[in-house]
């Protein structure tokens, strides 16, 4: 029968092996928790016989590999960028500070929030902070060696004072000449006061918001000496490379987000692969609405809960409203959600094709094997553009659960009556819309 197989003590095959840090996180990324405490619902990676399952020997709801999909610092390699934030790849501070300049966290002007940190292998929201163009800017003036700052200010205004000198004295060049050095003196020792009144009250009184904020980048992001001890003990005989392992994260930029009555939102898609290779999306889609009002949030990158939409993270806040914060994507309209659902759906269906063309360490797909995912979604403000943010394992089914109006048991029941007995061998239950997977397809109407 096509049941997950399982058992006590399963062993790798080479192949598995090989591609077990490949599938993200050593095989696995935890599942998706604390949203109504569900319990797993389904067999973890480890749990199965890859030996039997790659031999044909039973089924599995797992892909011996899915890397490229589930692990954000790949996904943003191979998802059409037409579809998928900005995004540079991370691991140390010193790297964070590079990332953020490419993505212009230096020149930046806007005060919104424009940049949001996510650790690539980890789901739930875990670890997620915002930065507004004002903290990026801080950010970069704070790093800058207090000898080069006023370097650079000196001879902005020296050269600002000779200009207008020169401007003044133009019928009388030996007397603008005369009068330039004492000009550049002059607006010198002017900017060296106003910099350091300027530094101990418009940035002092600044950063009393931003300076925390800081200092938890600093906490979270190693340094460069940290980050190559990293890697000296992971590359050491016998060295214990697992515990070594340094965290991966991505810098993206902020997609200004279409508002639900004033509110962020994201869309989870239930998303599942089935064989080798067919995918589907579920119609019911569900909004996840963020407890507080955007505008609370827009200039702040510290205000979670207006800008965070993760369900689980959302119910631990107090005024979670799951009747207007868990939502039918009807709830935008009939015909937009139309629109999106049909978008959503092809976008998926060309991730998959730009995955799968990356080759099996992307993503091992097996006739004998399925999954099911969940692929969150946010829709542009202004432009309506679909964009997908990442793609999940193991799936929370508690919104599901609630729109359903079915009790969360540990989600067996409801498992069974989304995805029916057996996804490889039968039909799927009314609700399934098959995604196109075809690289002969037409280009998105958004591509450049």
């Amino acid at each position: 029968s096509h049941l997950p197989s399982s058992g006590g003590s399963p062993q790798s095959s080479p192949a598995a092996a090989a591609m077990a840090e490949d599938s993200g996180g050593g095989g696995e990324i935890a599942p998706e928790g604390g949203q109504g405490g569900q319990e797993r619902t389904n067999t973890r990676w480890h749990e199965h016989d890859w030996n039997r399952i790659l031999a044909g020997e039973g089924t599995a709801d797992k892909y011996l590999n899915r890397g490229g999909l589930i692990r954000k610092d790949r996904l943003a390699a191979l998802a059409p960028p037409e579809h998928h934030p900005e995004t540079q790849v991370l691991r140390t501070f010193d790297d964070f500070l590079v990332a953020l300049r490419e993505l212009g966290g230096e020149r930046g002007a806007s005060a919104e929030v424009e940049f949001v940190l996510k650790k690539a292998h980890s789901s739930n929201a875990h670890g997620m902070k915002f930065l507004t163009g004002a903290d990026a800017r801080l950010l970069f003036w704070e790093e800058t060696p207090m000898a080069l700052r006023l370097v650079a200010l000196t001879a902005g205004a020296g050269a600002f004072a000779a200009v207008l000198l020169g401007m003044g004295s133009w019928r009388r060049p030996s007397r603008a000449a005369s009068g330039l050095l004492p000009a550049l003196v002059a607006s010198s020792a002017a900017v060296l006061v106003a910099h350091v009144i300027w530094t101990k009250r418009w940035v002092s009184s600044t950063q009393k918001a931003t300076a925390p904020r800081d200092a938890e980048f600093r906490a979270v992001l190693p340094g460069h000496e940290a980050a190559a001890a990293v890697v000296a003990a992971a590359a050491a005989p016998g060295g214990g490379e697992a515990d070594a392992k340094q965290e991966v994260w991505v810098l993206q930029r902020h997609i200004k987000p279409w508002l639900h009555e004033g509110h962020k939102f994201h869309l989870r898609v239930l998303f599942l692969c089935v064989g080798d290779l067919r995918a589907f999306v579920h119609e019911n889609v569900r909004m996840c609405v963020a407890t507080e009002a955007w505008e609370g949030g827009r200039q702040d990158g510290s205000r979670s809960a207006a800008l965070v939409t993760n369900m689980g993270v959302n119910q631990q806040w107090n005024g979670y409203d799951a009747s207007v914060q868990n939502l039918s994507l009807d709830a935008l309209g009939s015909a937009r959600a139309a629109s999106v659902l049909s978008e959503v759906a092809r976008v998926l269906g060309e991730t998959l094709q730009r995955v799968r063309a990356a080759g099996r360490r992307q993503f091992f797909t097996l006739p004998n094997c399925w999954e099911l995912f969940g692929a969150d979604f946010l829709v542009e403000g202004g432009s309506g553009r679909v964009v997908l943010l990442e793609i999940n394992p193991a799936p929370s089914l508690t919104s599901f659960a609630q729109s359903w109006g079915m009790v969360e048991d540990g989600g067996t029941e409801l498992r069974r009556a989304l995805l029916g007995p057996d996804p490889l061998g039968g039909a799927l239950p009314f609700g399934w819309r098959e995604v196109e997977v075809d690289p002969r397809r037409a280009p998105s109407p958004w591509a450049k």
